[in-house]
């Protein structure tokens, strides 16, 4: 009888655990409008977003009224996030989510992107379900801020709510999926710009999923089956899909089938890489290609040079980079932009410690025949890459007007020098059309800002070969402490593809920017930030958007 109680009980926790894994989508808030009328009796709370309330136009004198009148008790009222007594409004309620000033120098767009997300928090925890987000103009802000006029302000703050509004994947699954709130209100959106935040908002979403859930939840066959549940709805917007497995495709690929051989016993941790074609379906002209390789290694043990004294946690977010990837693929599958063709690299893997394990000193012949020389196993990141960056050099051989990125959670570097903000570098041909200059302007514009740094010809020689036995030496004897350490990475990309090759003096000079997220990209302590997805879609997206 015993037998036969635990017996039952096993299988009823295999079942729950059957019934409970899924690979829907979030779906909170459950619905997001576009909302015209300020006095909608739709919304049981209104959140105003603004540097202040003095001087607000004509639409907006009901909400300057009720703060005016209730600073007079409370003058910290916007700070507090105060319920605000809003008489004139069906709902009675009013939150005001002040920014406070924006005149400094070092005012930015990420003020509003941390005030929709805590505005959001606030109205969470106060049980409101009907929100209208209305973002005032800003008052305080330097005119020459482009990130404080316009569309930018709504679009920071309202990904901002988003971002706090989303629900983790495996939250969903192990609690339930019921949204933190039933209906956001965008006050005065276009359907562009609706259009735009849904979309950015639920690529976010696809991005954390992937990225944020731990590391069996997301081995890399489940991020396939992930994906895969995608597949209906990206193929109808002109995606395709192509899955290989590392371990049968060694040949193909052979520094990720070196990372990834201590899986060799487990098939449930097996590598894939997944490729990705957004062709859209329109007949306009293709004028831009861009390609993009993300990391993605499930999770980093370090391999034979073993992460110790704590630091291997944390690294399940260590696939950040392709899990961006993805999350711009369901964004893109959502907007359908014409005019641009996006190649995407997944190559998910994880870099496990056994008796298989790839070790320092090994020689790897890679596809383009050049042999690297293994000097740390946990620089697995960079190795993953080389494999897919080199197919994806030969494919912007074949493309129009190519641009090739490389993003990652690569370099502790990166976070040391640079703080919370992606590191954006080009190479020659991506210089002179100023990518990352482009991008930093991007992504201040949206709240997801970033940081330009140059690549030298230090960044090369460390990774030259030292003997007749080897063309690269994949080797940083000070690790992430370093200098340069975080454009050194670059360089050894840069390397192994063969991209050297092909600077402004070659015949086929070919744009290359790599993006390091190991500062921007977040940890187990604040989770998935979603960046750099906002920059990249405001980059190469909004102007492509249709209403």
């Amino acid at each position: 009888m015993r037998a036969l109680t635990l017996a039952l009980l096993v299988a009823f926790v295999v079942a729950s655990q059957a019934y409970t894994e899924s690979n829907e989508l979030n779906k909170s808030p459950r619905e997001i409008v576009a909302e015209s009328d300020l006095m909608s009796d739709q919304y049981d709370v209104v959140v105003f977003i603004g540097d202040s309330y003095e001087n607000l136009p004509a639409s907006l004198s009901s909400i300057a009224d009720a703060i005016s009148a209730y600073v007079k008790i409370n003058p910290g009222a916007g700070s507090a996030m105060s319920v605000i007594p809003y008489s004139v409004h069906p709902s009675r309620k009013l939150i005001w989510a002040s920014t406070g000033d924006l005149s400094s120098d070092i005012a930015s767009s990420r003020k509003l992107r941390q005030t929709g997300e805590n505005a959001m928090r606030r109205v969470h925890n106060l049980g409101f379900q009907r929100v209208l987000l209305v973002i005032g103009p800003l008052m305080t802000a330097h005119h020459s801020f482009d990130w404080a006029f316009g569309d930018y302000p709504k679009m920071s703050a309202a990904l901002g709510g988003l971002h706090y509004l989303f629900k983790p994947l495996q939250v969903r699954e192990m609690v339930g999926p019921e949204a933190k709130v039933d209906k956001l209100g965008l006050y005065d959106f276009s359907p562009k710009l609706l259009k735009f935040v849904e979309a950015v908002g639920e690529g976010m979403g696809v991005l954390r999923d992937i990225g944020d859930s731990d590391p069996e939840r997301t081995a890399p066959p489940k991020i396939v089956e992930y994906i895969e549940a995608r597949r209906p709805d990206w193929e109808a917007a002109g995606i395709s899909l192509t899955v290989e497995d590392v371990i049968q495709m060694k040949d193909k690929y052979p520094m990720a089938y070196a990372v990834n051989r201590a899986t060799i016993p487990n098939p449930n941790h097996h590598g894939k890489v997944v490729t990705a074609v957004y062709t859209p379906k329109s007949n306009t002209p293709i004028t831009e290609t861009i390609i993009l390789v993300g990391k993605g290694v499930a999770l980093d043990t370090g391999g034979a040079d073993l992460k110790t004294e704590g630091g291997m946690y944390g690294m399940h977010n260590d696939k950040l980079g392709a899990a961006f990837v993805a999350g711009f693929f369901h964004t893109l599958s959502l907007l359908k932009p014409e005019g641009v063709k996006v190649i995407g690299y997944m190559p998910y893997i994880r870099n496990s410690i056994g008796k298989y394990a790839y070790l320092p000193d090994e020689i790897i012949t890679l596809v383009n025949g050049l042999r690297v020389r293994i000097g740390d196993t946990d620089a697995e990141g960079r190795n993953i890459m080389s494999d897919v960056l080199y197919y994806a050099k030969e494919q912007a051989k074949k493309e129009t007007n190519p641009h090739i990125f490389t993003i990652a959670t690569l370099t502790g570097a990166a976070s040391r020098s640079f703080g919370p903000y992606t590191v954006v570098m080009d190479n020659g041909p991506a210089e002179d059309v100023k990518m990352a200059q482009k991008m930093m302007a991007c992504g201040d514009r949206i709240g997801d800002p970033a940081e330009v740094s140059r690549i030298r010809y230090e960044d090369f020689t460390p990774n030259m070969g030292n003997s007749e036995f080897i063309d690269i030496h994949q080797y940083n004897p000070y690790g992430g402490t370093s200098k340069r350490g975080h454009s050194f990475a670059m360089g050894f990309l840069s390397m192994a593809s063969q991209i050297d090759k092909h600077g402004r003096n070659s015949g086929i000079p070919i744009p290359y920017t790599h993006c390091d997220i190991a500062g921007s990209g977040g940890g187990i302590n604040e989770l998935a930030t979603a960046a750099p997805l906002r920059m990249f879609s405001l980059r190469f997206l909004w102007s492509r958007t249709k209403e």
